[in-house]
């Protein structure tokens, strides 16, 4: 229950901020020449985890999304998006590219006669914004996710480590029952090696009684001879 609503909170945090992150439009370079681009920041968060993530973002959409290693670019051929394109499919290229502190996402899209842009395909353009930024509130969830499996696991560590201590407290009481135990033993060993102490006392004293009476007999008999 604390830890849904743990995430519940963080995913609430991610989601005001999502609501403040624009997508932003500009002319970028690609591999097909200058093309306006919609494109998302995606703050601390490694590049090929985010490519992992628009691999299976894009899933949804194309059974072809691979990565071009000469221009580094990933290609979505044929990708049905309705909202973007209704009647046709569409060819989508993607950048994901770190620059320190964040990772730059930026999508072109062909719709077979040209690239979408905001000033011919206003509706489409504005589809294609949409769709970028579902996919940075997919990265934001699966950047808490991640968060949420790390506090996890270290709560998991602490109640390890908790048990061990318990175990161990466990161990020093028997410890102690055992020496206690050890000791009762050793003071009733005491008691009985006290009385038998005396009991040898006992004996001693009458061995050398017994002598004394030798003794004395052998006194007499040397006399009487």
């Amino acid at each position: 229950m604390k830890t849904k609503m743990i995430f519940s909170l963080l995913l609430l945090a991610s989601t005001s901020f999502l609501r403040g992150q624009d997508v932003m439009s500009a002319d970028k370079v690609m591999s097909k020449g200058v093309q306006v681009a919609a494109s998302i920041d995606i703050y601390d968060v490694d590049e090929r985890q985010v490519e992992q993530w628009w691999r299976n973002f894009m899933k949804q959409y194309t059974k072809s999304i691979k990565k071009d290693r000469k221009s580094k670019e990933w290609f979505a051929d044929d990708a049905t998006i309705s909202a973007i394109s209704p009647s046709t499919p569409i060819d989508l290229y993607t950048t994901i590219e770190s620059t320190g502190k964040y990772v730059t996402v930026s999508t072109w899209a062909d719709g077979g006669t040209g690239f979408i842009n905001p000033a011919d395909n206003p509706e489409s353009f504005q589809a294609l914004e949409s769709m970028m930024s579902s996919f940075a509130h997919e990265a934001e969830v699966e950047k808490i996710n991640i968060e949420l499996n790390s506090e996890e696991d270290a709560l998991s560590k602490l109640e390890k480590d908790l048990k061990q201590l318990q175990s161990r407290n466990e161990g020093y009481y028997k410890d102690i029952e055992a020496a206690k135990a050890r000791i009762a033993k050793a003071e009733e060993d005491i008691r009985q090696n006290v009385k038998e102490q005396e009991s040898k006392q006992s004996e001693i004293e009458s061995q050398r009684q017994k002598i004394e009476s030798v003794k004395r007999k052998l006194d007499d008999t040397k006399k009487g001879s």
